[in-house]
């Protein structure tokens, strides 16, 4: 299991293999490479620096596979916020898990 936070600092959740978890038990992604993908396929955003997620912009309109998302866990205490990440030109933060 690997904590994740957005580009902005905000603890998201957790990586557990290819699976992205939100800290409050949520299934939000799967992993395909360095990318996310939703339950339908749609590009999320994707991994950088081991433990950030960031949306590349011109990414937006891609698809991958789907998956049925797993059964909730149950949720864990959110690791502190870190410090801000520059992103790059094209780039924007990872949208917060309240907003799935």
């Amino acid at each position: 299991m690997f904590w994740m936070w957005t580009c902005d600092g905000k603890c998201f959740g957790y990586l557990d293999g290819d699976d992205l978890w939100t800290s409050g038990g949520q299934h939000a992604g799967k992993l395909h490479g360095k990318e996310i993908y939703d339950q339908h396929g749609m590009y999320r955003g994707e991994v950088i620096n081991e433990n950030r997620l960031i949306f590349c912009a011109t990414k937006r309109g891609w698809h991958g596979f789907r998956f049925s998302p797993l059964v909730s866990r149950p949720p864990l205490r959110r690791q502190a916020d870190l410090e801000d990440f520059a992103m790059p030109a094209g780039y924007r933060t990872f949208s917060p898990p309240d907003s799935m």
